[in-house]
């Protein structure tokens, strides 16, 4: 069973398939980081989501920085384009792929990945 809870603008729902729903951001670049797709996946106890997240005019070329960024607007559920109906403490696997902006994302152009589980949220300031 597959659950997307998010309230988007600009916003197109492709249903790929029962497993896999995905959201791609059709609206303007914009200046700040911001959600491009998301999809989460719900089996039993586990809830699990993967992000794709856009820089654009982030300023801040540090990897570990970026990831404390992207962690911290993801707690504060402050992305322009997105809203998660759960906290960052309710997710066990969060899966994320990070790119410089929308058109690096379409040629396939990632900067990097990483994944924060449940047992990490301890850590998060």
């Amino acid at each position: 069973m597959c659950l997307i809870f998010l309230i988007g603008t600009g916003m197109s729902v492709n249903h790929a398939n029962d497993k896999n729903d995905k959201v791609v951001d059709q609206s303007a670049e914009s200046a700040d980081m911001d959600v491009l797709y998301m999809s989460s996946m719900s089996s039993g106890n586990n809830y699990e989501v993967h992000v794709v997240i856009a820089l654009n005019n982030y300023k801040n070329t540090d990897e570990t920085e970026i990831r404390r960024e992207v962690l911290s607007r993801c707690e504060q559920n402050n992305f322009h384009s997105y809203r998660f109906s759960k906290s960052l403490n309710e997710i066990d696997q969060l899966d994320i792929d990070v790119y410089q902006n929308k058109n690096s994302y379409k040629n396939g152009k990632l900067l990097f990945s990483f994944e924060y589980s449940e047992v990490e949220n301890e850590n998060v300031e």
